[in-house]
Parts: C-alpha cells; structure tokens; sequence
C-alpha cells in the first residue's frame, strides 16, 4: 500500500513511500528508455532511406544500338546501321548518312556553295582547255568565265563541247558578259539537243571585221538525271 503526503501547505514536494516490500514501483528504468528512443530513431533513419530511394529513381538511358557513338535521341536516324550519324560524311550511294535530311549533297565535290562562276581565264588562240565537274544534284548549276582575244581579221572559231554525262539530261548556254567595248551582250547560244547520257556541242564563229573579244560565260545545267559519281567534261577550243 502506498502512501501519499503531499505538503501543499508548507510547499514541500510529494514523497512517495515504498509498501511494506521495500522495492520500488514497477516502471522503466533510464537505461529501457535510451533504448527505445534508439530504436525509433533508426526506424525513422530506415523510413526517410526508403522514401528518398523512390524519389531518385533510375534515369533509362537509350542504347546506342549500332556503336557509333550516337543514339536516336543525339540525332542518329538509323540505329543499325554504324555508317549512319550525323558526323558521317555523305558519301555519294543514295543514302542519307549525316541524317540531314538531304542525300549525297557532300559528295558533290565541285560544288562550293558559291554562285560565282569559276574563273578559267584566258584561252590563247590555238589551246583547248577542259574542265571537269557534277552535275549534281538535279538542277545544279556550273558555270565558267574566260576571256577571249579576237584575231587580227576579226573572226574567230569557239567550239565548246559537253560530254560523259552517261546518266542525265544536261543543257549548255553561252554568254558574252562583258564585250571589248565594255557591253553585255547576254546569251550568245544554247544547245539542248541530246537526250539523257548524249554530249552537248556549241560552236560560234565571231563577226567578221569586228572585234569579238571579251568575258565570254559557259553555264552547264542538270535537268534531269543528275549523278554525282559520274563527272562531265567540258572541252573549250579556240582559234582566230
């Protein structure tokens, strides 16, 4: 039985007496309640883990199939095949290899991106000169200047022939661009005789008893059937 005095009167604090046994109400001791409060913080440890492992979860990362060091995601347009990424060269086989969009386009070697037209210069009286290059893709555009210096008589015989385009359907024009009088006269001939894989031939004799000299411009055109593994040549020959 146990007995309380509490001095609330003479403010002393509660005593608490033990029953006849001598021993002390059951209850935890110190050493029970830091063992506990251990447990619940490492139950709370384990929790926050658990809850922090399903935020974080594991990014996927898409597989570079064909190992050439880009994936669909980084602009790879055919992941089986390791020619084909955007740091490939496009090679002239019909197949987009850059992933661009367009075809063959790098493998059109004389093109330049320039519209200027390819300054051959003068070709002496008696000299054939020849130049080659694509007619690709279909509708490029080739263009060469050169000078000519008419003959002391005043006539001349130009012969420009366009040839080895087995594969397209190709036209050839003729301009006198800037005269020894300092005149353009504009397009001069124009040949689109042959068909697909056929040479192209202009031939012009200058006036007589005038001075025919000047920047004359030769411009080769794909119309159809361009090709970029098979180059033209075009033979320029002059005599007065």
């Amino acid at each position: 039985m146990f007995l309380w005095l509490i001095g609330c009167s003479i403010g002393l604090d509660p005593i608490l007496f033990s029953d006849d046994s001598g021993l002390e109400p059951a209850g935890l001791s110190e050493i029970d309640i830091d063992d506990l409060t251990e447990d619940q913080e490492d139950q709370e440890d384990e929790s926050n883990q658990w809850d922090s492992s399903d935020d974080d979860e594991p990014e996927y990362e898409e597989d570079d199939l064909d190992g050439d060091g880009y994936t669909p995601d980084e602009g790879d347009c055919d992941d089986d095949d390791a020619s084909i990424h955007p740091a490939a060269i496009d090679d002239c086989n019909g197949v987009d290899n850059n992933c661009d969009g367009e075809i063959d386009e790098r493998a059109a070697w004389d093109e330049t991106g320039s519209t200027t037209a390819t300054d051959i210069g003068e070709v002496p009286s008696g000299y054939t000169t020849a130049m080659y290059g694509l007619l690709f893709p279909e509708g490029d555009t080739d263009s060469y200047l050169f000078y000519v210096s008419d003959g002391p008589f005043g006539w001349f015989n130009l012969t420009v022939q366009l040839s080895g385009i087995s594969s397209a359907d190709a036209s050839l024009r003729l301009d006198l661009v800037q005269s020894a009088w300092g005149e353009d006269w504009g397009e001069i001939d124009y040949a689109n005789e042959g068909g697909f894989g056929e040479a192209e031939q202009i031939e012009f004799y200058g006036t007589a008893l005038y001075d025919d000299s000047g920047w004359y411009q030769l411009t080769v055109t794909a119309a159809d059937g361009a090709d970029c593994s098979v180059p033209y040549e075009l033979v320029v020959s002059f005599s007065d």
